[in-house]
């Protein structure tokens, strides 16, 4: 897979890569990851369609991590790859290369 078949499917998912890079063994991802992609809402018309979702409609909490979990986890299964969240890792922000941090609320 390319990063055009990447871009491909995060648009088709209402999401755009904001990043990417290979990890290196310090970062403590395993040697198995070979490349961290940063995803993000494909705006504005990612909301019409997390709006629409039975995450957002359900009123249970945290929608957005569950739809994320849901979406993303599925379309990495689905491409034979993993998936990580910030908000279940607070770590994962700490090894993101000079210049991605700031997506993750650290300036």
């Amino acid at each position: 897979m390319n990063l055009t078949d990447l871009s491909q499917g995060a648009h088709a998912r209402h999401l755009r890569i904001l990043g990417h890079f290979a990890p290196e063994d310090s970062h403590g991802l395993g040697p198995e990851v070979k490349t961290v992609v940063l995803l993000g809402p494909d705006e504005p018309r990612f909301w019409s369609a997390f709006e629409d979702s039975s995450e957002y409609r359900d009123g249970a909490p945290d929608p957005m991590d569950r739809w994320s979990a849901r979406v993303i986890g599925d379309w990495a299964r689905e491409i034979g790859g993993g998936s990580l969240f910030s908000l279940w890792w607070p770590t994962l922000c700490t090894i993101l290369p000079m210049g991605f941090g700031d997506r993750c609320g650290m300036a």
